[in-house]
């Protein structure tokens, strides 16, 4: 079990819409973003935040409501 910071970015990325446009690129880190997360989320790693809780305003303000984050 580990203690993870998880970056606002990768929940950015995991809500990202796959379409045609998107590069193949672009389109692996999509999914390589949604499977960590389900992985963390089905796992028994806990998610950790900084004393101020700076990272869940970060988060608030860059994660989509009713996105892939949400449960």
């Amino acid at each position: 079990m580990a203690n993870i910071v998880i970056d606002a970015n990768v929940w950015v990325m995991a809500d990202r819409r796959l379409s045609d446009e998107v590069p193949p690129d672009e389109r692996d880190c999509i999914q390589t973003c949604r499977k960590w997360l389900q992985d963390f989320a089905h796992g028994g790693d806990t998610l950790v935040v900084d004393w101020e809780y700076k990272i869940l305003s970060e988060y608030r303000d860059n994660i989509q409501r009713d996105g892939f984050a949400e449960p």
